[in-house]
């Protein structure tokens, strides 16, 4: 395995919307869409530096959205809750500052 093999690959907020758009072509996104997949799959340790969490921005695309299963229920109020907490996070800061 070679060195570039290793590497893992961190994203913020804006390189993620930078390889998103590269490919949008295929799982046509809306610009709004992609906002949300992205804030809510924010790793909120690492909020001043819009980090994302790899495993929350995954799970937006193994999750089949067809049907009301119990996955599907559990992950929308996961998100909810993750984006009322980022949000609120922001407003903090921003009031703060």
């Amino acid at each position: 395995m070679s060195n570039a093999e290793d590497q893992v690959i961190v994203h913020n907020v804006k390189t993620a919307y930078q390889v998103i758009a590269r490919v949008n072509g295929d799982i046509q996104l809306t610009d709004d869409e992609i906002r949300v997949v992205l804030f809510s799959s924010m790793d909120r340790d690492y909020f001043p530096n819009l980090l994302i969490s790899q495993g929350n921005f995954t799970e937006w695309f193994t999750i089949n959205f067809a049907g009301e299963g119990q996955e599907e229920i559990d992950f929308k109020l996961q998100i909810e809750g993750e984006w009322d907490a980022v949000t609120d996070l922001a407003k903090f800061i921003l009031d703060r500052y």
